[in-house]
């Protein structure tokens, strides 16, 4: 039979059927739990991931994923930051964050597109120390549910490899002589970056795209130190 709704009436349960009487604690308890199970299937929490790739001298590499929606992790820009664009879905783009408190509806409004695109790689001059972070967004015009009930791959997330340099890293010392063999190439592109983002007229307040020759040997070799370092962690296992 169909069940009619009763308004007005403080109980556990809003079915008629069940009368006006308080609800026992077991069957309380049962629906309480039901209900929980039932918000927690539908709702699915997302997260951006960041993993460590190699470190050296003031010099590092991060892989990121940043799915459709996840809120992003706050970083802080004391240093320089290479981004090297390795998937993207055709259904997403990137913003960065805005200013204010992260999450609040003023920064959510002010968050602004990037222009990455797969394959090319953006210098980010280090901003003093400010907040910075970046959010996967679903393209309005790619909506279209497929058979699958994905969103033409929109749960795909946007996956890049982050290289950074502490300003102190990038001086001349004894101990740069000493960095491992990559961290020596990314130490010299940083600097031949900077130098030549100095010599143009360019403010050093936002991302600008490298040299495209470039990019396909620098994400080869960052992806066979991810490898490898992969490799270390099974021999480990």
């Amino acid at each position: 039979e169909s069940m009619t709704f009763a308004h007005g009436v403080m109980r556990d349960c809003d079915c008629d059927e069940c009368g006006l009487e308080p609800v026992p604690p077991d069957v309380r308890e049962a629906i309480r739990k039901h209900k929980r199970a039932k918000l927690m299937s539908v709702v699915e929490i997302t997260r951006q991931e960041r993993s460590l790739v190699a470190r050296d001298g003031g010099l590092s590499i991060w892989h990121l994923k940043y799915p459709v929606g996840a809120e992003p992790m706050v970083e802080y820009g004391d240093s320089h930051r290479i981004v090297l664009v390795d998937k993207i879905p055709s259904s997403a783009g990137v913003k960065k964050i805005g200013t204010g408190i992260v999450g609040s509806s003023a920064e959510e409004k002010g968050r602004q597109w990037v222009e990455w695109e797969k394959g090319r790689a953006y210098l980010i001059p280090s901003n003093g120390g400010k907040a910075v972070g970046w959010v996967a967004v679903a393209k309005e015009e790619d909506t279209k549910v497929s058979s699958s009930g994905d969103r033409n791959g929109a749960r795909d997330p946007v996956e890049v490899y982050m290289l950074k340099a502490a300003s102190d890293a990038l001086k001349e010392s004894d101990e740069a002589n000493e960095l491992q063999s990559w961290a020596q190439q990314i130490r010299a592109i940083f600097k031949e970056e900077l130098k030549s983002l100095d010599e143009s007229s360019s403010s050093r307040e936002d991302s600008y795209s490298m040299n495209v020759d470039r990019v396909p040997m620098l994400l080869e070799q960052v992806k066979m130190l991810t490898s490898a370092k992969l490799a270390s962690r099974s021999t480990l296992l």
